[in-house]
């Protein structure tokens, strides 16, 4: 009886090795002249080579018929990988308006497979 909680917590342990989460923050900043700037700030648990990615996708993306006005909008999305790289539980977590949640959950849903990481490199 006294091994079932050591099993248990070894699988516990197995699903916190496999599994992964993230959060990414985006800011977008309206200056002057219709011109954007998108900046994607990482969480300590995100890749970098996803940022970069999600980084460049969302510099096509202008709220054209949402009148966005000048000013900072940070988004805020919470996702878990599995072990095979797969991407589900997309959750926006702050979410501004102007469709900005949508167009970040739809890019990181585009994303595909994420690679896996590598530990101590």
């Amino acid at each position: 009886m006294k091994s079932f909680p050591l099993i248990l917590l070894c699988f516990v342990g197995v699903a916190n090795i496999y599994g992964q989460g993230g959060r990414i923050s985006v800011e977008i900043t309206k200056e002057k002249h219709k011109t954007y700037t998108t900046k994607v700030i990482p969480s300590d648990m995100a890749d970098s080579s996803v940022v970069k990615v999600i980084e460049r996708r969302l510099e096509g993306f202008r709220p054209v018929k949402n009148h966005l006005k000048k000013g900072t909008y940070i988004v805020s999305v919470n996702f878990i990988l599995d072990k095979d790289g797969n991407c589900s539980g997309i959750a926006c977590n702050n979410d501004p308006g102007f469709g900005l949640c949508a167009e970040v959950v739809r890019e990181l849903k585009k994303y595909g497979k994420f690679g896996p990481a590598k530990v101590g490199e």
